[in-house]
């Protein structure tokens, strides 16, 4: 392979992450799942996507039929965006209380990607030690027992209003105030 075409296959492996992070945008307005459930589903679709590729790596790979081992890693890609990338950030600030959110949100982003950076560069090594399919094995389970580690310790509450709506709706109330305070002054 040569380094225009690792290149574009890098390049289009990052963009399918794109529509993950746009399926839980729409799915988190529409209101249609909480965040942990998102972030359950997404385990759960890397667990399968892993075990796929781990499974059919050799026999496609040695037949030369990279295509469809690229098709699945798009799919890696796309489920590691969809629900463990957004909700890195989305929980914390829907978790913790508002005097401390800033500090818990940036140690638990700081923390997500602390994780990510060893799994970059320490998966090449585990890749050499044990080989692809084991280190895709290793993988799944990693999101097998991350499914089990939302259930358990996530709450499970209502769905939760972004900062965003919250604000608005202070916003709104203030204005209420405002209005009545205005007609106090009238009256």
């Amino acid at each position: 392979m040569t380094l225009a075409t690792g290149c574009w296959l890098g390049l289009l492996t990052t963009a399918c992450g794109l529509p993950g992070i746009l399926l839980t945008m729409c799915i988190v307005r529409g209101d249609m799942m909480r965040m942990k459930q998102i972030q359950i589903l997404s385990f759960a679709i890397i667990a399968v996507s892993a075990g796929v590729l781990g499974g059919i790596y050799a026999p496609l790979h040695n037949s030369g039929q990279n295509s469809w081992l690229f098709g699945v890693v798009c799919l890696l890609a796309a489920a590691c965006n969809f629900g463990a990338n957004v909700t890195t950030f989305v929980l914390p600030s829907q978790l913790f209380p508002k005097s401390h959110r800033s500090t818990l949100n940036g140690i638990a982003a700081a923390s997500g990607k602390a994780g990510a950076m060893v799994g970059a560069f320490g998966l090449e090594e585990v890749v050499s030690i044990f080989g692809f399919e084991a280190t895709m094995a290793i993988v799944a389970v990693t999101a097998l027992i991350s499914i089990g580690v939302t259930q358990s310790l996530i709450p499970d509450g209502p769905s939760q209003e972004s900062p965003r709506t919250e604000g608005a709706k202070h916003a709104a109330i203030n204005e209420d105030d405002e209005d009545d305070r205005a007609r106090l002054v009238v009256n």
